[in-house]
């Protein structure tokens, strides 16, 4: 009587699983290769143990715990998981081109965040929205809307290449940019840092002084000490002070500085 109890006791019951020992790997994913070392792919994907099954990955089944969360991963990773929408970048231009106010600034705010991702920059996506982009900032009449655009122009510029930037940075686009540093304390922090952006290279540094006002709004803004603007207009006056004739222009707006250091060094 009591074999035939244990022998009862020993067969599972209908409609569960079995217990698994903890290790046994195998009875879910494929044999691991014989070499120590793993160095091919896996491609078939396993099947998921039950919710309900508790397993503890142990390297000791022949798997590492890196082999081990690589299987798991793969089996729960959804279809396309990973993959970035490709970019419309003619819809893009378009909407730059003809977005009125809300819409332009939106469009704008957009390519910024394209453009930080790093979804657009060195390549003619990137040159192709610049000149439309200037247009733009040319003639818009909203503060707000111009911020946003030379926002979308800076993160361009962050990612783009010299000739992009060359592109920014003609007399009739610096001339936009400049106008905007006599603006509101929003406009003016994102122009002198755009700017900033630009002067990385050497004939823009040489636009930038013969902007007409240029040197005398940038000497303006350090001397009135405003936060937000103090630093960022220093840093371009030091870096444009590199040609002599924008050190006088400096000095007749009544900053001597480079001036004297000039001097100092023959």
């Amino acid at each position: 009587g009591g074999q035939t109890a244990t022998a009862g006791a020993s067969q599972p019951r209908a409609g569960r699983l079995p217990s698994l020992p903890h290790g046994r790997l195998d009875l879910f994913f494929p044999p691991p290769p014989s070499s120590a070392r793993y160095t091919t792919t896996i491609t078939t994907t396993p099947t998921p143990p039950p919710a309900t099954a508790h397993l503890r990955l142990r390297t000791g089944a022949g798997y590492t715990y890196r082999q081990c969360r690589s299987l798991l991963g793969r089996a729960a990773m959804p279809p396309g998981a990973g993959r970035r929408a490709a970019v419309d970048v003619e819809d893009l231009l378009v909407r730059v081109k003809n977005g009125a106010g809300p819409e332009l600034g939106a469009v704008a705010r957009e390519v910024a965040a394209l453009a930080a991702e790093g979804r657009l920059g060195e390549d003619e996506e990137g040159g192709v929205l610049v000149p439309a982009l200037l247009a733009r900032l040319a003639g818009a009449g909203d503060a707000e809307v111009r911020v946003l655009v030379m926002a979308a122009l800076r993160r361009l510029a962050g990612c783009a290449g010299a000739e992009t930037k060359e592109r920014m940075a003609s007399i009739e686009a610096l001339s936009s940019i400049v106008r905007s540093l006599s603006r509101d304390v929003d406009e003016r922090n994102e122009a002198i840092a755009l700017l900033l952006d630009l002067s990385d290279i050497p004939q823009v540094r040489q636009r930038i002084g013969r902007i007409k006002g240029c040197i005398v709004m940038l000497v303006t803004l350090r001397n009135a000490h405003e936060s937000g603007t103090y630093d960022d207009a220093e840093k371009l006056l030091h870096i444009l002070s590199c040609n002599p004739q924008n050190v006088l222009l400096m000095a007749e707006a009544g900053y001597f500085r480079p001036l004297i250091h000039y001097l100092k060094e023959g």
